[in-house]
């Protein structure tokens, strides 16, 4: 049996390592919504560092005092030296290390290499669910594997990974946090090692019952104070560097906190426009409803402006890097990749397959822009008259695998009756999806894996199928409600908007859309020109403009319009001639 804590100890304490992120990659990002949200709960640490590079002196740092003088990731053992593991257990507490199964790595998992506690993993999926929490170790550290730790070594940009394990995160360890706050008990995440771009400075966040909420400590701390801080509730023996390092000073809520955080900064998305057909080329950066900065597209210090031949075929990130990416299109089939950073483009390609440049012909168009792979970059879907679809997996110009969209190995042409009516995540798996309407409304959402069709099913409310009528059209799809997967806005003739909650093929709410309780209704004057979270809440806002040049942009949650401002360009309306258009398309929602 566990022994009781000493009076004044967490009864239980969850430790989370993530994996090389710096502190400004996370805390106040827009794509860390759910770790953003534990700040206003607990403390957090603006001055926390890692030990060293790379990861495994950070864990055993945390777990052992000491880097044991290991200067990489190999395995080693320590047969006779103490670790936190094995002293709570000689002092009749508990130790485990959960694990999340799949894309592991050993060096994550310090306990294995010490005598006193190699034995001590567990398979993450034995972690208490349905607030069975009670049952926990006195201790636990939580390593969530690869795909959902927030690493940067995966070769994945920086956006997709914090977002990923911020979700990862919410869905698996939310119930405990809450748990924790009413029952004597800690939530503690930190990072292993910055991805170097910090000083390794990493985040540092702590929840629980008497932990002062939204607290920032700005004291200078490391990961021997994390272990001291452990060892000194429940009067451990301190190990190696912990001896005399100051501990965290977590149990304050009686004291008055210091000030809280400034809120997370309001990202900046890119609105890309192009003044008639073969027309100059502009980029705005907006921040909720500011036009933050406005340039001309350059090439190699000049403006870039195609003639009118070209058009472009789509907007993706087509090399991982976080940022869109132009898709052009030449009358006589050609293609080229313009890698971009904000307005300027960085390589301009021709794109090729197998060495050899590709321009389909004129039966083949450009269905949509999406991530079918899951790898972090935009694919191109082209359909043929005939029906016929092909998936392109592109890594930035060069397309590394051309394939038959097929659906359980058998090739799938939908007939022209069949449009795509969107593109989006609907069931939160990090892979584009495809939603098509039929004609006669019908809605069919295909959950996709590459170039496969996992599943194609109706799409339903509450059991049965459903089919708007041609009054109803798709007016844009994104995340309005920031649950990770991706929802559908609607629109009437008469203007009436309405939001469909989606979890794959389900539809799990329907609302009509609000501001101030109050349905909202827009004249035709009005069209959505792009998705973006404009205001760097984690959700889909929305980005209106009239046929008089005027813009709105809408930060939403979920059906609620939280709030409507009018776009301004240094103080200024910003309402551009009509002959610039905006280049984006609101149904290929890339996240």
């Amino acid at each position: 049996m566990t022994n009781p804590v000493p009076p004044g100890a967490p009864a239980h304490i969850v430790v989370v390592i993530d994996e090389n992120e710096s502190y400004q990659n996370v805390i106040g990002s827009s794509y860390a919504p759910f770790v953003n949200s534990l700040t206003a709960e607990g403390t957090l640490f603006s001055n926390y560092f890692a030990i060293g590079h790379p990861s495994q002196p950070n864990y055993l740092a945390i777990y052992s005092g000491s880097t044991q003088g290991v200067t990489d990731d190999s395995a080693y053992s320590f047969p006779t030296t103490p670790s936190l593991g094995g002293e709570l257990q000689q002092a009749g507490y508990s130790f485990a290390g959960y694990v999340e199964s799949g894309n592991t790595a050993s060096y994550h998992e310090p306990w294995q290499f010490f005598g006193d506690s190699q034995n001590d993993g567990v398979d993450f999926s034995q972690f208490p669910t349905n607030g069975n929490f009670s049952q926990l170790p006195t201790v636990s550290f939580v390593i969530p594997n690869l795909t959902d730790d927030m690493t940067t070594d995966t070769g994945l940009p920086t956006a997709q990974t914090v977002a990923q394990g911020d979700q990862w995160l919410s869905a698996n360890l939310s119930a405990y946090i809450t748990w924790a706050q009413a029952n004597n008990s800690l939530f503690i995440l930190t990072f292993d090692e910055d991805d170097g771009s910090g000083n390794n400075r990493v985040p540092m966040l702590v929840v629980g019952q008497g932990v002062a909420a939204g607290a920032v400590n700005s004291a200078s701390l490391n990961h021997y104070s994390l272990l001291a801080t452990i060892e000194s509730f429940y009067g451990l023996t301190e190990l190696g560097n912990s001896a005399g390092a100051s501990t965290m000073g977590l149990l304050t809520a009686t004291s008055p906190p210091p000030a809280s955080p400034p809120p997370p900064l309001a990202s900046s998305i890119v609105v890309d426009w192009q003044n008639g057909s073969g027309g100059a080329l502009a980029s705005w950066s907006l921040s909720g409803g500011q036009v933050t900065s406005s340039s001309a597209v350059t090439y190699q210090g000049n403006p870039a402006t195609p003639d009118a031949s070209w058009s472009v075929a789509g907007l993706g990130d087509f090399n991982g890097d976080g940022s869109k990416d132009f898709l052009w299109r030449n009358q006589n089939g050609s293609l080229i990749e313009w890698t971009m950073s904000g307005s300027q483009i960085v390589s301009s390609q021709a794109v090729t397959f197998a060495g050899n440049a590709v321009a389909p012909d004129n039966s083949w168009s450009v269905a949509g822009l999406g991530d079918f792979n899951g790898d972090g970059k935009s694919d191109i879907l082209w359909r043929n008259s005939s029906g016929s679809l092909v998936d392109w997996t592109m890594n930035g110009s060069q397309v590394t695998a051309s394939q038959q969209v097929t659906l359980s190995g058998s090739p799938a042409a939908p007939d022209s009756s069949w449009s795509i009516a969107g593109i989006g995540d609907f069931n939160g798996d990090g892979k584009a999806d495809l939603l098509w309407r039929s004609a006669n409304g019908s809605l069919i959402d295909w959950t996709m894996n590459g170039s496969q069709i996992a599943s194609a099913q109706q799409v339903t409310l509450g059991g049965s199928a459903v089919s708007p009528d041609a009054s109803w059209s798709i007016a844009a799809i994104g995340d309005f409600n920031g649950d990770g997967k991706a929802d559908i806005l609607w629109r009437n003739t008469s203007g009436t908007l309405v939001d469909w909650t989606m979890n794959g093929s389900q539809i799990t709410n329907v609302q009509q859309v609000t501001m101030g309780g109050s349905a909202v209704t827009l004249d035709p004057s009005w069209q959505i020109a792009q998705i973006g979270d404009f205001g760097g809440n984690g959700n889909s806002g929305i980005l209106w403009r009239n046929s008089n040049g005027a813009m709105d942009e809408w930060s939403m949650n979920g059906a609620q319009i939280a709030s409507a401002s009018q776009v301004t360009l240094q103080g200024n309306p910003a309402a551009p001639p009509n002959s610039w258009t905006i280049l984006s398309k609101p149904t290929d929602f890339l996240g």
